[in-house]
């Protein structure tokens, strides 16, 4: 059954306004209430303060025998009566009987005032006394009521927050699992292909179609990138062979127009000439086959695409030997620092890696002076799973605007002393690898090269061939 992460959400927020809810509910009951509770104190107090006025015209009454106390006190022991009358119901909520007692008692204490002549003033006193105790009494009981509705109001908000918390942490556990999850899900296999340059997504099944849509949507983009990639890596094959066929013709037609020019002389002048002249011309033709033999045996190298013999080797090692093999370059005030754990492997062909690394040293050591500095340093990068190895020196620095020429095959920048295969070499090794290169470089200042190898080299030319057509 197809499901939505929209949905999830909806009922995740469903969920939470559930206590929200309630605790709304509970307030307005518990407010009411209480608010009620209130009315009915404020109502019990105006008639206890009623019959203390009572009490008060009463006694002025009996002690100055005051006709208008007799009537105030009729008066107001009248509004007691008409106010229990009232709020009768009030009254009987609280304690039926006292509420009788109450009714009783008042009533009793007016027919005392209208037959006063009849009537022992101590039992009058008594009376509006036991009426004013029986109103204290009453209002106690509701005053204790509304004490034990905030209590009970503080033990159900406490147990609300309870509940609450445990909703809300079921619902984040839910949205956890049933939300998030499926978007780590989602990121891990984006990582993934980062790491393994892989143009598709092999997620764990899923229901949210949403996740689905995005799968999709991510793959026919994935799709549509590795048709594009494929079309223009044919198109840089073919663009690197049409430059390198140009270089051919340019380069190994240098060295034959020269030793053919010296053969015209020499057939046209030999029987003239002295014989350290014919040597001079002889070595001149010598010099230039040997210079076309080394064009020649570049190219059958670069053209020579065999699978790559990987192994896990020492890097520390593998430089250590490309140092013994450049010693007799390396000048004597040359310094060469190496910053690369002993224990650090690198899983790639040796041969093909010790090639990288005689190219790379040997620039920097044509770019630097006598008192030049390289240094080469490794290091194992966790986050994208493979080894950085860098070569920096303190040379002249490459110009900013060859930089972006550099690997292009019979770029050199050193006249005939190079052939301009170097780096080009060195960018097809690594690329063959998995790996990467580039440069960083300041004239005047240096130049450094940054090549990663990732961890789990694959041929690439196994798959996709090279430039086998040389």
């Amino acid at each position: 059954m197809e499901t939505s992460l929209r949905f999830k959400i909806q009922i995740g927020y469903l969920v939470l306004l559930i206590p929200l809810f309630l605790s709304l509910i509970l307030s307005y009951i518990s407010l009411n209430s209480l608010w009620h509770k209130i009315k009915n104190l404020e109502t019990i107090d105006c008639f206890t303060q009623n019959l203390l006025d009572v009490r008060r015209y009463e006694k002025n009454f009996f002690l100055y025998n005051s006709k208008e106390d007799l009537q105030k006190t009729k008066e107001l022991t009248n509004k007691a009566i008409k106010t229990l009358q009232k709020h009768k119901s009030l009254f009987f909520q609280i304690d039926d009987d006292k509420a009788k007692e109450l009714i009783e008692k008042l009533n009793k204490y007016f027919s005392y005032l209208v037959n006063l002549n009849t009537i022992d003033a101590n039992e009058m006193r008594k009376l509006g006394h036991d009426l004013v105790i029986i109103s204290k009494d009453l209002r106690d009981k509701e005053l204790a009521i509304i004490d034990g509705i905030f209590e009970k109001l503080i033990v159900y908000l406490f147990i609300f927050a309870l509940i609450s918390i445990g909703i809300i942490s079921g619902v984040g556990y839910f949205m956890a699992r049933r939300v998030v999850s499926p978007l780590e899900n989602l990121e891990e296999c984006m990582k993934k292909i980062l790491k393994t340059q892989k143009l598709s997504i092999d997620c764990p099944r899923t229901k949210d179609k949403e996740i689905r849509s995005v799968i999709k949507t991510l793959n026919i983009i994935l799709q549509e990138l590795e048709a594009r990639k494929s079309q223009l890596v044919q198109s840089e094959k073919l663009a690197s062979l049409g430059t390198l066929l140009f270089g051919v013709a340019h380069e190994l037609n240098n060295p034959l127009s020269n030793a053919s020019s010296s053969c015209q002389i020499l057939l046209e002048d030999i029987e003239n000439m002295d014989k350290n002249t014919a040597k001079a011309f002889i070595e001149q033709i010598d010099r230039e086959i040997w210079r076309a033999r080394d064009i020649v045996l570049s190219l059958l190298e670069l053209s020579r695409y065999r699978n790559l013999k990987l192994e896990e080797i020492n890097l520390y090692q593998v430089i250590q030997e490309v140092l013994s093999i450049l010693k007799d370059r390396i000048k004597t005030n040359l310094k060469i620092d190496i910053d690369v754990d002993k224990g650090l492997n690198i899983y790639v062909d040796k041969k093909k890696f010790q090639q990288v690394l005689i190219n790379l040293l040997s620039n920097a050591i044509d770019a630097l002076e006598d008192d030049g500095h390289i240094l080469v340093k490794a290091y194992f990068d966790h986050g994208r799973e493979g080894v950085v190895v860098t070569v920096k020196d303190n040379g002249c620095g490459i110009p900013t605007n060859i930089l972006n020429k550099i690997f292009d095959p019979f770029f050199t920048t050193k006249g005939v002393k190079g052939s301009g295969l170097g780096l080009y070499l060195v960018n097809e090794i690594v690329s063959r690898h998995g790996g990467t290169i580039k440069v960083e470089s300041k004239e005047g200042e240096g130049t450094c090269f940054y090549i990663f190898i990732p961890r789990n080299t694959t041929d690439e030319n196994s798959i996709e061939g090279g430039l086998s057509c040389l």
